[in-house]
C-alpha cells in the first residue's frame, strides 16, 4: 500500500483498516469479555420478574367451603378492596382454609405494600373463633429446577425419615437453597383424652388443655451477672414428641406425687389427619421439589443433582430407589443447542456460498462477526445487569442470527466488488465499506427501533418480550462495530486475482471450481437477470400488478382457511398432566380410587403403544400420582422424547381417555398434553 493511498482515505474506518493491530485488539477484548460474561450471567429457564402479588392464607379447620367464604373470604375482600395500588383480588375457599391473592399494580414497592396488607389483616377482629392466625406472604418468583423422588417398599414413617434426610443433604449442595417435600404428611402428636380418666381424677377437658399450654413452652429467665460475665437463663420445657408430652404434669398432689398427661390420655406420635396418596410408578413415594431462586444457575444445579442421585443410589436400602425427573434445564439446554446448530449450519452455508462465488478468506471473516456480536451483547448485558441467559434471550440470539450474517455479507461483498474494480489496496476496501454504510446502519437502526418499545411492556406476555430488546439491540450494535471497524482490517489481506502458483498447486481443482462458479454467476446476472430486470422496468405497471395480485392471493389464504391463524400453537409435549377434581364433600377414598383407575389406564396405554409400534422401550418413562386433598388428584407422565417415539402425546392422551372410560360423579377431568 502506497503513501498516496494512505493520504487519500481518512476517518475512523480508514484508520482501523490501516491499523490491524488495533482492530484485532478490539476484537480479542470484546470476545474475551463475552466469554467471561457467559460464566457470570445467571442461567435460568425463564426470565424472572417481580410477581407484585401477596397472598393471605387463613386456616379454618373443620369448615366447609361455604363457611370459609362467608366467615373469612368476604371479610378479607371487603377490608382490602380500597387499598391503594391494588389491581385485582382473587380468592379461593376450600375445605379447612381460605386463600386470598392480592395483585398489585406493576411497579408497586412491594415492601410497603406488604406492610399495608399485614396491617389491614391484623386489624380484623371478626374472624370465626376456630380460625387460626392469618399468614401474609409476598409471592416470590420461583422456577422449578428438578424433582427428586424417593420411592419403594417402605412404611410412611420410614419413607418420611428418608425424605427428610435426603432434603438435608440436597440443601448442602452448593447453589441449592429451596427444597420442598411433596406427598408427605407433617408430623403430629395425637392426644386422645379419656372421659373416664378425667372423671376419676376430677379434671375437665379445659384443665388438660390449659396445663399443656402452660407447661409445654420455653420461658426466658433473665440474666445472671457474675464477675466473669453475664449468663442468660432460660427454662426449657417445650415438648416435641409423644414421650415428652406424656410426662407433662397436670396436677401435683399434696403428698408430692404428680398426675401426668399420659395418666389421663393416650399420647402418640402420628401424622396430620389428611390422607395423602403419593406414588411413583405404582410405589409409595415422596418427591423433593428443587426450585431455583435468585441468581442461582439452573444448569449447574441440575448437573449437581444428577451427580448426587447417582452417588446416593448405592447407599439406599434394598428395594428403595431415588430418581431425578422433570429436569426443566433440558428446555434451556435444548434452546442453546438449537442456537449453536443454527449458527453452525449458517456458517457452513456462508462458507460454501461465499467461498465458491467470492473468496474463502472473505467467508471466514464474515462468519467470525457472528460470535463477536453475540459475545459483545452478552458482555454489555452482564456489565449493566440487563438480563440473564434463558430460553427467551437465547431465542433472541436465534432471531437476530440471520440479520448479523446479512450485515456481514453485504459489507464484505461491497468491499470485494470495489477491489475487483480498482485493484488491491486498503483504500478500495474502505470505499467499498463506506458505499453500503448508510444502508446497513439504517437497516440495523430500523430493527432496533422496531424492538425498542417492547422494553416498556410490564405486564403479561409483553414483559417476556421485553427480554428480547437488549439481545437484539446490542447484537446489532456490535455487528455494526465489527463490520465497520474490524472487518475492513481483515479484508485488506484478500487478493482478488490468485497468483499463478495457486492455479498450479495442490488446490488447483478448488480454484477452478471457484472460477467456474464465479463465471456462472456473472453470466446469470448479466444475462437472464439483467433482461428480466429491464423488462420489469419497461413494463412497470404490469410488474406492479403481478406483485399486487400475488399479495392479494397471500392475504386471502388466511380467511379462506387454507392457512390457519392461532395466537399460540398447540405444540405436542413430552409429558401429560391429568388433573382430577371431585365435587366438594366427596370422600377421599373415592378420589384415591379414581386416581388408581387412571394409573391402570396409563399402563394400558403403554402396552397398546408397544403393541402398535413394536417398541421394546416403554413410552411412559415415569408416572407420578399425587392426591393431598380430599377432592383433588394429579397424575403426571414423563414420556419418551418426541424424537424417539412415533405417536404424539395428544394421541396418547386420547388412548388414556379410551381406556379410562366414564368416571361417575367427577367435577372435572383435564388432560394437558
Amino acid at each position: 500500500m502506497s503513501d498516496r493511498v494512505r493520504a487519500n482515505e481518512r476517518g475512523v474506518v480508514a484508520w482501523m483498516a490501516s491499523n490491524p493491530v488495533a482492530a484485532n485488539l478490539l476484537m480479542i477484548v470484546v470476545m474475551l469479555g463475552g466469554l467471561a460474561a457467559i460464566n457470570s450471567l445467571t442461567k435460568e429457564v425463564f426470565p424472572t420478574f417481580p410477581t407484585e402479588r401477596i397472598t393471605i392464607t387463613v386456616p379454618y379447620p373443620g369448615s366447609s367451603p361455604e363457611e370459609v367464604e362467608a366467615g373469612i373470604v368476604r371479610i378479607l375482600e371487603e377490608e382490602l378492596q380500597d387499598l391503594i395500588g391494588v389491581e385485582e383480588i382473587s380468592s379461593v375457599a376450600r375445605e379447612g382454609s381460605a386463600t386470598v391473592t392480592v395483585q398489585m399494580e406493576a411497579g408497586t414497592p412491594m415492601s410497603r405494600a406488604l406492610v399495608q396488607v399485614k396491617t389491614r389483616v391484623d386489624g380484623i377482629a371478626s374472624f370465626p373463633a376456630n380460625a387460626e392466625e392469618p399468614i401474609v406472604d409476598e409471592v416470590l418468583f420461583r422456577t422449578r429446577a428438578m424433582n427428586l423422588t424417593v420411592y419403594g417398599d417402605l412404611d410412611e414413617y420410614q419413607l418420611k425419615e428418608l425424605a427428610d434426610e435426603l432434603r438435608d443433604e440436597v440443601l448442602m449442595i452448593p447453589g441449592i437453597s429451596q427444597v420442598d417435600l411433596q406427598g408427605a404428611r407433617d408430623y403430629e402428636v395425637s392426644i386422645e383424652v379419656s372421659d373416664s380418666a378425667l372423671r376419676r381424677y376430677g379434671l375437665s377437658f379445659d384443665d388438660v388443655v390449659r396445663a399443656v399450654q402452660e407447661r409445654s413452652r420455653d420461658l426466658p429467665g433473665g440474666k445472671l451477672r457474675t464477675d466473669e460475665g453475664a449468663i442468660t437463663l432460660r427454662s426449657v420445657g417445650q415438648a416435641y414428641t409423644s414421650e415428652q408430652f406424656g410426662r407433662l404434669t397436670l396436677v401435683t398432689r399434696p403428698d408430692g406425687t404428680a398426675l401426668t398427661l399420659e395418666d389421663v390420655a393416650a399420647v402418640r406420635d402420628a401424622f396430620e389427619d389428611q390422607p395423602v396418596l403419593s406414588r411413583l410408578n405404582g410405589k409409595p413415594s415422596i418427591t423433593l421439589v428443587v426450585d431455583r431462586v435468585g441468581e442461582q444457575n439452573v444448569l449447574a444445579m441440575t448437573e449437581n443433582l444428577r451427580t448426587f442421585v447417582a452417588n446416593k443410589q448405592a447407599e439406599l436400602p434394598q428395594g428403595v430407589e431415588l430418581t431425578a425427573w422433570a429436569d426443566r434445564s433440558e428446555i434451556l439446554r435444548g434452546r442453546i443447542n438449537l442456537m449453536l446448530k443454527s449458527a453452525f449450519q449458517g456458517a457452513v452455508l456462508v462458507l460454501l456460498v461465499l467461498g465458491l462465488f467470492l473468496n474463502a478468506s472473505l467467508a471466514f471473516w464474515v462468519i467470525l462477526g457472528v460470535p463477536f456480536s453475540f459475545l459483545g451483547a452478552l458482555l454489555v448485558i452482564d456489565i449493566f445487569s440487563l438480563g440473564s441467559i434463558n430460553v427467551i434471550s437465547v431465542f433472541g440470539f436465534i432471531l437476530v442470527l440471520g440479520m448479523l450474517v446479512d450485515d456481514g455479507i453485504v459489507t464484505a461483498e461491497s468491499a470485494f466488488a470495489q477491489l475487483e474494480e480498482e485493484g488491491e489496496g486498503v483504500d478500495s476496501i474502505v470505499r467499498g465499506v463506506r458505499r453500503v454504510t448508510v444502508a446497513t446502519v439504517f437497516g440495523a437502526l430500523t430493527t432496533m427501533v422496531a424492538f425498542a418499545p417492547a422494553v416498556m411492556l410490564t405486564e403479561g406476555v409483553g414483559r417476556i418480550l421485553s427480554v428480547l430488546v437488549p439481545v437484539v439491540v446490542f447484537s446489532l450494535l456490535f455487528s455494526l462495530l465489527e463490520t465497520k471497524l474490524i472487518l475492513p482490517a481483515h479484508l485488506r489481506h484478500i487478493r482478488v486475482h490468485e497468483p499463478a502458483t495457486a492455479r498450479r498447486g495442490p488446490l488447483r481443482w478448488l480454484v477452478r471450481i471457484q472460477q467456474a462458479c464465479s463465471r456462472g454467476m456473472v453470466s446469470f446476472s448479466q444475462g437472464f437477470y439483467r433482461s428480466l430486470l429491464l423488462a420489469a422496468v419497461e413494463f412497470r405497471y404490469l410488474a406492479f400488478a403481478i406483485f399486487v395480485g400475488g399479495l392479494l392471493v397471500c392475504l386471502a389464504l388466511i380467511p379462506s382457511g387454507i392457512v390457519r391463524f392461532v395466537f399460540f400453537p398447540n405444540v405436542p409435549s413430552d409429558s401429560i398432566a391429568i388433573d382430577l377434581k371431585m365435587p366438594s364433600g366427596t370422600p377421599w377414598q373415592k378420589t384415591h380410587e379414581y386416581s388408581l383407575r387412571i394409573e391402570e389406564a396409563v399402563w394400558a396405554m403403554d402396552r397398546r403403544y408397544a403393541e402398535q409400534t413394536g417398541s421394546a422401550v416403554n413410552v411412559v418413562r415415569a408416572m407420578r400420582t399425587l392426591s393431598d386433598a380430599d377432592t383433588e388428584a394429579e397424575v403426571w407422565l414423563d414420556l419418551l422424547p418426541g424424537t424417539e417415539r412415533e405417536i404424539s402425546s395428544v394421541k396418547l392422551a386420547d388412548w388414556i381417555r379410551e381406556e379410562l372410560g366414564e368416571l361417575g360423579g367427577v367435577q372435572s377431568l383435564v388432560f394437558d398434553a
